[in-house]
């Protein structure tokens, strides 16, 4: 029978040109039989018997994902220490700014007790 359950029929719907696309190349790379790392080809290689290069390149491009790792986890930090940084400038802004508001009020209380001061005398 070639019938198919509905339920499977939605699934296989679901399922995106890229999704599908993967699957494929994963297929692929399990039918060639290398542990090829994702985003880098080298069953051409294999083909020629310079499977020693082939792995190689695979090992090079772990090492370098993992610099890469390594640098994102560094920009994280960096993201994160720069928003702490630009909260608390702003919070000193505010304060700053009371600062001056209360400067203003306390140099024109100043200037009153002066001239009253004066007058006195």
């Amino acid at each position: 029978s070639t019938y198919t359950a509905p339920q499977q029929q939605t699934v296989q719907k679901k399922l995106t040109a890229a999704q599908r696309k993967q699957q494929q190349q994963a297929a692929a790379a399990a039918a060639a039989g290398s542990a090829a790392y994702p985003g880098v080809r080298t069953d051409g290689l294999s083909g020629l018997g310079l499977d020693e290069e082939a792995a190689a390149i695979q090992s090079e491009t772990r090492e370098q994902d993992k610099y890469l790792d390594e640098i994102s986890r560094g920009l994280d930090q960096l993201k994160f220490g720069a928003q702490r940084m630009h909260e608390e400038l702003r919070g000193q802004e505010q304060q700053a700014d009371r600062i001056g508001q209360d400067a203003v009020v306390l140099h024109d209380k100043l200037r009153s007790v002066n001239r009253e001061g004066f007058k006195r005398i």
